[in-house]
């Protein structure tokens, strides 16, 4: 990826008795663009103990080495390796694989991860390319624990349903807006809504990530 460039061309003629020149100037016109293709299913779904794969790639030969940083947003839920992969010159359109591993723990709950990329080059078109993150969804293996005690059902209490209400929110920002039944949390629906406008860049990635932290928190 470059910017567009101009080539001068000059042309002598003999005409025999007289030379006659003349110069054409070309402009070429780039169509590369500086982009990092992330290739995977979002969300990634996977067990505790288990593990599942994305990969990575440029979209356009770098004038320098790209590094991409894979990070996860909660490590006690599943973590990412390696690290970080490089691409240079010559590997640039090589696709490179990031291993996600579900992250085995005691409780009993299904948990949620994002794994963010972070680009760094001195390639200028690449310095500023951003690197789209996916969602993991961590299914719990551990089995229920057994209980000793049977239980009394709770005697039943004859009491009047509430009052309709209209759908109120304690949350702010842009999280409010997706909050669409109220509850003051974002659920799965309104997290594939909110993922969706990311995707289509009706939010910054910023509004995305400040939502996604809301949707972790009351899963």
């Amino acid at each position: 990826d470059e910017t567009d460039e101009t080539v001068v061309i000059s042309a002598l003629f003999d005409l025999g008795t007289a030379f006659l020149e003349d110069t054409v100037t070309l402009t070429i016109a780039d169509d590369d663009t500086a982009a990092i293709t992330v290739t995977a299913t979002n969300p990634l779904s996977i067990n505790e103990g288990a593990t599942g794969t994305y990969t990575i790639v440029l979209a356009s030969q770098p004038v320098a080495d790209v590094t991409v940083t894979a990070t996860s947003s909660d490590t006690d839920a599943a973590t990412v390796s390696p690290a970080s992969h490089t691409f240079t010159a010559t590997t640039w359109n090589t696709p490179k694989t990031f291993t996600v591993t579900g992250t085995p723990d005691t409780d009993t709950n299904d948990e949620t991860a994002a794994i963010a990329h972070r680009v760094t080059s001195t390639d200028p078109n690449y310095a500023t390319a951003l690197a789209a993150g996916i969602t993991v969804s961590v299914a719990d293996t551990t089995p229920p624990p057994q209980q000793n005690q049977q239980q009394n059902p709770p005697p039943q209490q004859n009491q009047d349903p509430p009052p309709n209400r209209a759908p109120q929110t304690t949350l702010t920002g842009t999280a409010a807006n997706y909050d669409t039944n109220g509850d003051s949390a974002i659920d799965g629906t309104e997290y594939q809504q909110v993922k969706n406008d990311w995707l289509t860049g009706k939010i910054t990635q910023a509004q995305f990530l400040e939502v996604v932290r809301i949707h972790l928190k009351t899963r």
